[in-house]
């Protein structure tokens, strides 16, 4: 009988595991947003060209950061409208994503809480039952929001959108109503601020370094370039 040594047996588990001295950290790609931010619309097209370019090579995860939620969520009316027509042309003169008619009439409906709660729910969910589906999903929610005028406080909205692309629609109403999947969500929440509080914002993560490499709206080939794809 052969006896090992801890020694032996330490450096026998490491090359079983096909783990390596030296080396280096793994890299994920964190996309902070907010399904209700404008500048996070216009983003899709440059989100879905890296999300597209990267995969298979870095990893790449999606935060919501709870920009409007509780008392802080507004309503609509007329000087929210105000508010948002002033400012949303910029959006569209730089990404070239538009905002319906029926997108500007929502925002004048006084009983509408443009919370960020509801999507954001609705996200976590789908990036746990259908990790696969997520990103569709989300660009789904969110040309919901601003090119349909889905209202983002009504869970109808988010289970057509299921049923639309086949997922499961009884896991995710069961999972809707789970006060376990509420908390879930506010620790989302915390855990995207510990990156970025600025809507949208794309984080190279290695390890303990984390560099931003866009913020606002960012272009996917100058991203690209930066990490090497």
């Amino acid at each position: 009988m052969i006896r090992l040594l801890p020694k032996t047996i330490f450096v026998l588990f490491i090359l079983l595991s096909g783990v390596s001295f030296g080396q280096k950290p793994t890299k994920t790609l964190v996309y902070v947003m907010d399904p209700v931010c404008v500048w996070c619309y216009g983003n899709i097209k440059t989100i879905n060209q890296i999300q597209k370019k990267v995969e298979g090579k870095i990893p790449m995860v999606a935060y919501c950061g709870g920009m409007w939620l509780d008392d802080e969520v507004p309503n609509g009316g007329v000087e929210f409208y105000k508010l948002l027509k002033k400012h949303n042309p910029g959006v569209v003169i730089k990404t070239k994503e538009r905002f319906s008619p029926e997108y500007y009439r929502s925002l004048m409906d006084s009983t509408y809480r443009f919370s960020s709660y509801e999507p954001s729910k609705a996200l976590w969910i789908i990036k746990n039952i259908h990790p696969n589906k997520f990103w569709d999903f989300k660009e789904n929610v969110q040309r919901g929001i601003f090119e349909k005028a889905m209202r983002t406080d009504s869970f109808d909205g988010y289970l057509q959108i299921i049923d639309e692309m086949g997922l499961d629609h009884n896991a995710f109403s069961e999972m809707w109503n789970s006060k376990d999947v509420d908390a879930q969500v506010r620790s989302e929440f915390k855990i995207s601020a510990s990156y970025s509080s600025s809507y949208p914002t794309l984080i190279l993560v290695e390890g303990d370094k984390r560099e931003i490499i866009g913020k606002g709206y960012f272009y996917a080939d100058k991203v690209l370039e930066k990490l090497g794809l």
